[in-house]
């Protein structure tokens, strides 16, 4: 009985831990705006792109300009990163074509987009 309760206690303590290592899927997106735009109206995507958190599927988003490094290895050129991250593959393709998706990408991204680079991975 008491060796029973033990595997309860752990499986109940350990339980949000085994969910968090489970493979996920992230999408990682990375800007470049055209010369002269503005710094505000980056920041003004940046804040529209919390709209992508309403899309079905869709359990974190990120945002945020590049930090700048001296090492060599970093490009911190880029502009905005958008990180989001769903629970699998299937949920990152039904977002990519989600209307709201799609919508946010056409209004406030490809008017002033010089430059975008996708990286998607499993995530442990």
């Amino acid at each position: 009985m008491i060796a029973r309760c033990v595997v309860v206690i752990l499986l109940i303590c350990l339980a949000p831990l085994a969910v968090a290592q489970n493979d996920g899927v992230s999408h990682v997106v990375l800007a470049w705006f055209k010369a002269g735009t503005s710094p505000e109206y980056i920041a003004a995507v940046e804040d529209h792109s919390q709209v992508l958190r309403e899309i079905p599927g869709v359990l974190e988003i990120r945002t945020g300009a590049a930090l700048a490094s001296e090492r060599p290895v970093v490009d911190a050129s880029y502009d905005l990163a958008i990180y989001v991250y769903f629970a699998t593959v299937e949920d990152l393709q039904r977002y990519l074509s989600h209307p709201t998706h799609v919508s946010f990408v056409k209004q406030w991204v490809k008017p002033h987009l010089e430059r975008m680079q996708v990286y998607d991975f499993r995530a442990r």
